[in-house]
């Protein structure tokens, strides 16, 4: 089991993403609202969180791994009855032994201490937010988690963006593809 996230994903098929008839408006209004072209996405995501599930706070673009996400669309597709927020604690440490405080005191050690925000994720919503500023430096503000699950089930979907057209989207242009350049 990992120590740092403990809920289930999946990606969705190249095919789907592209053809499916919810799934592909899904991608295209996503990609619509973070004002990026389409061969700029990843394959969409799809994570469940059962009541006790997390994910501790982290960036999902991670430079140093090659992993260049510009920006993150996650949509809400099931809100649990309880528990579950989507943290970005800014400059708080919420991470390892502190996480759990961390969820049990929102409104203390999140928003007052370190002035960072949640979400309380509904069904049929989405947040958009950048892992980088305009200098190329984590934003401070991509640092997010998901508290665990109280209560009920809730369901993700996560759309991540790149700057540039990335060799692996679901709609790149396979004929004139050298390879990886993201």
């Amino acid at each position: 089991m990992d120590k740092v996230r403990t809920n289930s994903q999946m990606y969705v098929n190249e095919t789907d993403c592209r053809e499916h008839p919810v799934i592909s408006k899904i991608i295209q209004r996503s990609h619509t609202l973070a004002r990026v072209p389409l061969e700029h996405g990843e394959q969409i995501q799809v994570g469940r969180y059962k009541q006790g599930e997390f994910y501790e706070p982290h960036f999902d673009s991670e430079p140093a791994q090659a992993v260049l996400r510009t920006a993150t669309i996650l949509m809400f597709l099931e809100a649990p009855d309880e528990g579950g927020e989507t943290i970005f604690p800014k400059h708080t440490v919420c991470g390892k032994e502190h996480f759990r405080p961390c969820c049990e005191d929102l409104h203390g050690k999140v928003v007052k201490e370190g002035e960072g925000f949640f979400v309380v994720g509904k069904k049929r919503q989405a947040l958009l937010f950048y892992s980088h500023d305009v200098d190329g430096r984590h934003n401070i503000f991509g640092m997010h988690g998901s508290c665990p699950v109280v209560s009920g089930v809730k369901w993700i979907a996560q759309q991540w963006v790149r700057s540039k057209p990335y060799y692996l989207s679901p709609y790149r242009h396979r004929d004139s593809e050298a390879g990886p350049a993201d």
